[in-house]
C-alpha cells in the first residue's frame, strides 16, 4: 500500500516537471554558476510628500459644483439607479454656506488636510489612507492627496469631506459614497477654477 502511494507521488512529480517545461537534463555549469540577482525595487514616484507639497489655494475651491459622474469602485447597498440619480446635483462650497443635498451649513469652517500616499510594497496603509480613492486604485499615481474637510461651526464636527484634484486642469472634488465615487466639477459659469 505504501509503495503504491510513493509510485503515485513520483508520477505526479514527473508530470508536473513535464508540464512546467523541465526536460530532466542537467543544468549547464555556466548557468548554475551565474547567480540570479533580484531586480531592484521600483523607486516611488519622484514627487512631493506632504512635508514639501503646496496646498491648492482655498479661494480656488470656493464655488458651485455639479456632480458629473458616479462610478462604482466597490460593492455597496446603493443601487446604480440611486447613485446615478445624484448626477446633476449641485454642491455649494462658499464661506457663507455649504450645501449638499439636504445638508446645509451656514458659515461653515474648512480645513485642507494633506495625506501622504505610500508606494512602498508591503507598507500597511493607515485608516485615513484606506478612506482615500488611491487605496482603491483611483489616480494611484498621486503621492499626496489633499482633502477638503467641511466643519459645522456650531459643533466643530466634520460634516463632509472631498478629495481635491487640482493638478490636471479645472478643480475636481471627489467623494466616496457607499461604493461609488462621485466626481464634482465646477458648475457652468461658476467662479471655481
Amino acid at each position: 500500500m505504501r509503495l503504491k502511494a510513493v509510485g503515485t507521488c513520483c508520477r505526479v512529480l514527473a508530470i508536473s516537471l513535464l508540464v512546467a517545461g523541465c526536460s530532466g537534463e542537467p543544468v549547464p555549469a555556466v548557468a548554475a554558476e551565474t547567480p540570479v540577482t533580484a531586480p531592484e525595487p521600483a523607486a516611488p514616484p519622484a514627487n512631493e510628500t506632504c512635508a514639501d507639497a503646496s496646498p491648492p489655494a482655498m479661494d480656488s475651491l470656493m464655488g458651485d459644483y455639479t456632480v458629473k459622474s458616479a462610478d462604482r469602485y466597490r460593492g455597496g447597498l446603493t443601487t446604480p439607479e440611486a447613485a446615478q440619480g445624484r448626477v446633476g446635483n449641485t454642491v455649494v462650497v462658499t464661506d457663507e454656506v455649504f450645501r449638499q443635498e439636504a445638508k446645509e451649513i451656514q458659515s461653515p469652517g474648512y480645513d485642507l488636510v494633506c495625506h501622504d500616499v505610500p508606494h512602498v510594497e508591503g507598507e500597511v496603509p493607515t485608516n485615513e489612507q484606506r478612506m482615500l480613492t488611491t487605496f482603491y486604485g483611483l489616480r494611484g499615481d498621486r503621492t499626496v492627496v489633499w482633502e477638503l474637510i467641511v466643519l459645522d461651526p456650531g459643533t466643530g464636527k466634520r460634516e463632509a469631506a472631498f478629495e481635491v484634484l487640482a493638478d490636471t486642469g479645472p478643480v475636481e472634488l471627489w467623494y466616496l459614497y457607499d461604493g461609488w465615487r462621485m466626481v464634482l466639477q465646477p458648475a457652468a459659469g461658476a467662479a471655481s477654477q
